[in-house]
């Protein structure tokens, strides 16, 4: 298990256990556990995170074709679906504010966190070590987030950030020592791929995140349109000239999607359709 898991992973997975079989004597807990697996399996979440899944696996295939990918890099990237993937999906489905949200991610997949992030998991403490030193961070982490609620916390939140900051050092000294006693053991070829590929499949999947939102949106709008537009002829037509205006423009459609419903009582007849797009379009004096 040491060749394929690290120290620190096996540390993360026994506390999860702990957490779980705690979790699970408690009837609530199971109770509240099943509804939330039940709701995980409906059609409108499983489906997406499959097409997530596929969508994964054709990224490793270009990757694996360009020599940017191997078998070793199967665990890292099965790390980065369940928990990188999974929560930009989640967050950009919520998103307003897309563009930029695209922007911040494209930056921060390539900012010097990732690396060290990444570098600081070449070397882990000895097991036992590991064990202690995930609860402090995940207790100290806790106790930050409690401090920031209340002004009068923040001397404490000072002292957590800076007992957060000197286990920082202290963590990137002992990478410097370990990668110095161990730098003849060490894959410049691996470690590269290992630090390149996060980056990688956050610009890749991108379009995918992208696509994915303007799907979810024009379905969102198109049941909106629903309340309003009781004739099916119109409501086809209204669908159409939303299509052939927006396309695959996401920040156009959501401004025009707002504009349409604030002109909704124009939207009797094909004419006050095309008059709310024409309306729109003299409006419009910018675009993404």
């Amino acid at each position: 298990m040491s060749n394929l898991f690290n120290n620190r992973e096996i540390a993360t997975g026994i506390w999860l256990m702990i957490v779980v079989l705690w979790a699970g004597k408690i009837v609530g807990v199971r109770e509240a556990f099943a509804n939330v697996l039940k709701a995980f399996l409906h059609p409108k979440i499983i489906v997406p995170i499959l097409l997530l899944v596929g969508y994964l696996w054709i990224e490793v295939l270009l990757f694996k074709h360009w020599n940017l990918w191997d078998m070793s890099l199967l665990k890292d990237t099965i790390y980065w679906g369940a928990l990188t993937g999974f929560v930009l999906f989640m967050n950009f489905m919520g998103e307003k504010e897309t563009i930029q949200f695209l922007k911040k991610t494209a930056f921060e997949c390539v900012a010097a966190p990732v690396f060290i992030q990444i570098l600081l998991n070449l070397y882990t403490f000895p097991l036992f070590g590991e064990l202690i030193f995930m609860p402090v961070i995940a207790l100290l982490a806790m106790m930050i987030v409690i401090a920031e609620t209340k002004p009068e916390y923040a001397p404490a939140k000072k002292l957590f950030d800076g007992i957060l900051v000197s286990i920082g050092l202290g963590m990137t000294i002992y990478l410097i020592r370990m990668t110095w006693l161990h730098h003849s053991e060490l894959s410049l070829s691996n470690l590269l791929l290992s630090v390149l590929l996060p980056i990688l499949l956050t610009v890749f999947f991108l379009p995918f995140l992208y696509i994915a939102k303007l799907i979810a949106n024009y379905e969102m709008f198109f049941v909106r349109l629903q309340l309003h537009i009781l004739d099916d002829d119109l409501l086809n037509y209204t669908r159409f000239k939303t299509l052939t205006h927006c396309h695959i423009n996401l920040p156009r459609l959501d401004r025009f999607e707002r504009f349409l419903l604030n002109h909704v009582w124009d939207t009797r007849n094909r004419d006050g359709i095309n008059r709310i797009i024409t309306n729109f379009k003299s409006g419009q004096n910018y675009d993404y």
